[in-house]
């Protein structure tokens, strides 16, 4: 399956409230293409949410080596998400897992 498929669902899984689901399905991306910034994202929330904190900041730790000007302040430019409970779960996951304002 390609990455960006892959990568929407992991996207679909963690909307769900299906966190595990979707940080396996970012680490398996993850596992072929280590610097996929959709799969880091998709990681680094899932994980957070999931209470694993190690796995999250591992995975913004590779995000922010990839896109150094990532922000949660930047988030919106990057997504197609327009529910504010959905932008506000993406913010979330990404700011428990340390990306900085």
């Amino acid at each position: 399956m390609m990455p960006g498929i892959q990568g929407a669902i992991a996207f679909a899984l963690f909307f769900a409230g299906r966190v595990d689901e979707a940080a396996a399905q970012a680490e398996e991306i993850l596992r072929e293409r280590p610097r996929f910034h959709q799969a880091l994202r998709a990681a680094a929330m899932s994980h957070s949410l999931a209470g694993r904190f190690d796995e999250a900041h591992r995975a913004m730790t590779r995000l922010r080596e990839v896109d150094g000007r990532l922000r949660i302040s930047n988030l919106r430019e990057l997504t197609p998400l327009r529910r504010e409970q959905d932008i506000a779960r993406y913010e979330e996951g990404l700011r428990k897992a340390g990306l900085p304002e």
